[in-house]
């Protein structure tokens, strides 16, 4: 074999793995999708508030907001770094839903302080701890595929967070960053919870969410169930009635999550056994002080609960 063919075979094999590897270039950029731009810089926000017990409506820096936020959504004893994740999470919050129009069918205005409408909000509870949480996460938020996200957040998930749909009944765009994760427990735990009620409060209940009435029923059945385990729906008598509207009829206090274990029905009173506080979509709260105490940072806490998100800067 002469030098002049072994040469020739080698450039083509050259020029041939230089195909190769462009072509798994671009069935790699294929299948991520196309490359996301940065989300632009912008000014810090002012936004319109208003406060449910005086009708006063004021605007406030969505930073200065945002501290009274925190403060009244998160203990201020608790470590900086969960702090911290409440900031991101409930700015980013705030920013998608002033997005959509905040409370401006409600009171005029981007937002307001009472939480069955928008977040909770107590200026008086900002201490130097809330201060330094915003502060350190000025103008940062949760982002997926260069969107703010539905960043909803709860107390405790009992073990296990729920998906939009179980936890909310979610029926609007797609939340593919929000799955069931296993969470973190703190030395508590996840403490069982029980909670009673008469026959009557559950019948009056189901009248009042379905306007069906399901008379002297003798027990309630799990009819179907989410992914995370949450009660979706429940037949009570010849009714059927969703978890998420069930708990809040009841009052979402006392019935602290759909992570129902069991319910027993005995004479006039009605009992329900179960984990976690709240709707159990997105941040649990306790979670993040578990992984704060462990020396996790504030954006890997905020990662761990939205799936695939980025924490990105849009002012400082």
């Amino acid at each position: 074999m002469n030098g002049k063919t072994t040469s020739s075979r080698q450039w083509w094999w050259v020029a041939g793995a230089l195909v190769l590897v462009g072509l798994v270039f671009v069935i790699a950029r294929a299948v991520r999708g196309p490359a996301l731009k940065p989300a632009p810089m912008i000014q810090e926000p002012t936004i319109s508030m208003n406060f449910d017990q005086t009708g006063k409506k004021e605007n406030l820096k969505l930073e200065d907001y945002l501290a009274g936020v925190v403060a009244a959504e998160m203990p201020a004893n608790w470590p900086a770094e969960a702090l911290k994740a409440q900031a991101i999470v409930a700015r980013t919050y705030t920013m998608k839903k002033v997005a959509q129009g905040g409370v401006k069918n409600l009171h005029g205005t981007d937002v307001c302080d009472n939480p069955d409408h928008f977040q909770a909000y107590d200026a008086g509870k900002v201490t130097d701890a809330v201060r330094q949480a915003v502060a350190a996460t000025r103008g940062q938020v949760a982002s997926y595929r260069g969107d703010y996200i539905l960043a909803w957040f709860h107390a405790n998930s009992g073990g296990r967070t729920a998906t939009a749909q179980e936890g909310l009944e979610w029926r609007g765009e797609a939340t593919p960053y929000i799955t069931v994760v296993r969470d973190v427990a703190g030395p508590e735990g996840f403490t069982p919870w029980s909670a009673s009620f008469t026959k009557a409060d559950i019948r009056s209940a189901v009248i009042r969410v379905t306007g069906k009435d399901p008379g002297d029923f003798s027990d309630i059945r799990f009819t179907s169930k989410g992914p995370s385990g949450r009660a979706v729906t429940l037949a009570i008598g010849k009714v059927s009635i969703s978890g998420p509207s069930l708990r809040v009829a009841l009052g979402s206090e006392k019935l602290k999550s759909t992570l129902i274990d069991q319910i027993a029905v005995s004479g006039a009173k009605v009992t329900f056994t179960g984990k976690g506080f709240g709707h159990g979509v997105g941040m649990a709260q306790d979670g993040a002080k578990a992984q704060a105490t462990r020396g996790r940072k504030a954006a890997d806490i905020v990662r761990f609960y939205y799936r695939g998100t980025q924490v990105v800067q849009r002012w400082r």
